[in-house]
């Protein structure tokens, strides 16, 4: 039997990996920061941020050997692409009741929108990073 315990060191590893995809979802929450009539640009903004999103994840696992379970970046990706997702629907949501006329409809969703879809990240992002990489790291070191 060989055991190997192998450490990076953890500032590279973040900013190697998740740094670049925290900074792209950011980008994309700006949205929420426009006003409820500017569908347009705001579904553009966060189109965009969900092809470089995926396009960033298809950069990361190309230089991995492909595994049969999830890694920590394939679950903090999975949650990523969740939230922006959820941000295009409420874009695409928001341009329909305006483009119908209905402005009162989209100013509420945005007002109801603009602090939940990004707490609602900042909330999956601590889960993935409590659960998935802080709990197992901290009983892998208790174990040796």
């Amino acid at each position: 039997n060989v055991w190997l315990f192998l450490e990076r060191d953890w500032f590279g590893a973040f900013m190697k990996t998740v740094f670049a995809a925290i900074v792209i979802v950011v980008i994309g929450m700006l949205s929420y920061l426009m006003k409820a009539d500017a569908t347009s640009e705001r579904l553009a903004l966060v189109s965009s941020t969900l092809v470089a999103i995926v396009l960033y994840h298809i950069s990361l696992v190309a230089g991995v050997p492909a595994t049969g379970y999830l890694t920590f970046i394939d679950k903090f990706m999975v949650w990523t692409y969740l939230i922006v997702f959820l941000s295009l629907v409420v874009s695409v949501t928001m341009m329909v009741f305006v483009n119908a006329g209905k402005q009162d409809l989209a100013e509420r969703l945005h007002a109801r929108t603009r602090w939940l879809i990004p707490a609602l990240w900042i909330a999956s992002m601590a889960f993935v990073f409590i659960y998935n990489l802080i709990i197992p790291y901290n009983k892998l070191l208790a174990s040796m």
